[in-house]
């Protein structure tokens, strides 16, 4: 039987559970211990403490695996980080520089966009400062200039960083290009301003595979999956087995190696997602466990 548990592990030492070099290869020849996945840092959040997580799904032929792989994994982290010189979570004051592409600048730069105003009352302890676009500069073929935020802590720091970076990707993917970098030009697009029914439901589905496959049970935490629900069940949908593993019934556990035929790489999380969800929907009387 092969089993998936999902962990948080603070964002500073997750290089333990990420790479081969510092800690993973370690982890992986534990007993049971079958694969370990580590989500991307933009998804990561703020816990109780105040520090930054990040989760980690670790797959292995039973739970008392994975908790003593996470266990061993923590143990490593801590040596790691109390080893570190006085770090930026115990400092009054923290400054961070960050690159960010021109053509999305305007969301850390102009007033006159809602969404950076989102940033300052979302941060109302932090300050915004973005390099003249004279000084700009080339990196991995993209334009770029430097944003400097300064606040009470790295942890509220980062958070307006990782938020603000996610708006510029949303701006980049939305916005004409003749439009990107003007900070004149308000935030007016359509389909970011106005999302379809369609749009919505996609997203949202979207939204419950990448939870699922990262182990989540349900979804009762997430406004917009349960208005999903309150929205197919308006039109008569009581069925929601298709979302996803939270409406259906338990099924047998079956490898995704194994209805492949082959080790599915792990190189390109991307791809190996798709093939994983390929491989659910072509069995759907199983539980296809990546």
């Amino acid at each position: 039987m092969t089993i998936s548990n999902t962990y948080a592990i603070p964002v500073d030492g997750d290089k333990v559970f990420r790479s081969n070099k510092h800690g993973q290869a370690e982890l992986k020849k534990m007993p049971g211990v079958q694969r370990i996945f580590v989500e991307n840092r933009d998804n990561s959040f703020i816990n109780q403490n105040g520090l930054r997580m990040v989760k980690v799904l670790i797959v292995s032929d039973s739970k008392v695996s994975s908790d003593a792989c996470y266990q061993k994994g923590r143990e490593m982290i801590m040596a790691i980080m109390k080893n570190q010189p006085e770090n930026s979570y115990s400092k009054r004051s923290y400054t961070g520089n960050y690159n960010v592409p021109v053509d999305g600048d305007k969301i850390f730069r102009s007033t006159k966009v809602r969404f950076e105003t989102d940033l300052r009352g979302n941060h109302p302890n932090c300050q915004i400062r973005v390099s003249h676009r004279e000084k700009s500069f080339i990196k991995d073929g993209i334009c770029m200039v430097v944003v400097t935020i300064t606040g009470p802590s790295k942890v509220e720091v980062d958070a307006l960083w990782i938020e603000g970076s996610n708006m510029v990707k949303q701006l980049l993917s939305e916005m004409p290009r003749s439009e990107r970098s003007d900070p004149s030009i308000g935030l007016a697009v359509p389909s970011i301003q106005k999302e379809t029914k369609e749009d919505f439901i996609k997203r949202v589905k979207n939204l419950i595979f990448a939870r699922e496959i990262l182990g989540y049970k349900n979804h009762e935490d997430c406004s917009d999956i349960l208005k999903l629900i309150l929205m197919r069940e308006r039109d008569g949908i009581m069925d929601h087995t298709e979302l996803g593993k939270a409406w259906q019934s338990n099924r047998e556990d079956v490898m995704l190696d194994d209805i492949i035929g082959y080790e599915v790489p792990c190189d390109d999380w991307g791809a190996h997602a798709e093939i994983w969800q390929q491989a659910q929907i072509n069995n759907p009387t199983f539980n296809v466990v990546a």
